[in-house]
């Protein structure tokens, strides 16, 4: 059973902004399925934590931000990519990459 994994969790110690990574493993291959950031906007209603941000994906939190449901949010596509991957046997991964969110 294919399952996800969050690595470097502490490094940074979170909440920390930054770029974060998801990738999943097809043979010996490491394939991206997304790169994100959290911290680039000026205003937040919170710490900047691309951990929160990879477990909102993960969990698919949010489908929509829009009253007319036109609009898919992001951590319901990538929370789907990683739905269909472990589907296929294939294990995904979380990774904190770069401490600057502008990157």
């Amino acid at each position: 059973m294919a399952r996800i994994y969050f690595g470097n969790l502490n490094e940074p110690e979170q909440p920390a902004g930054g770029v974060y990574r998801w990738f999943c493993r097809i043979g010996s291959k490491e394939v991206t399925l997304y790169v994100g950031s959290a911290g680039a906007r000026e205003e937040q209603v919170s710490a900047a934590s691309t951990l929160k941000r990879g477990i909102q994906e993960a969990q698919r939190s949010c489908l929509s931000g829009d009253q007319g449901r036109k609009l898919l949010y992001t951590d319901f596509i990538v929370g789907t990519a990683l739905k269909y991957f472990k589907s296929k046997g294939h294990d995904c991964y979380w990774r904190h990459v770069d401490g600057d969110p502008g990157k």
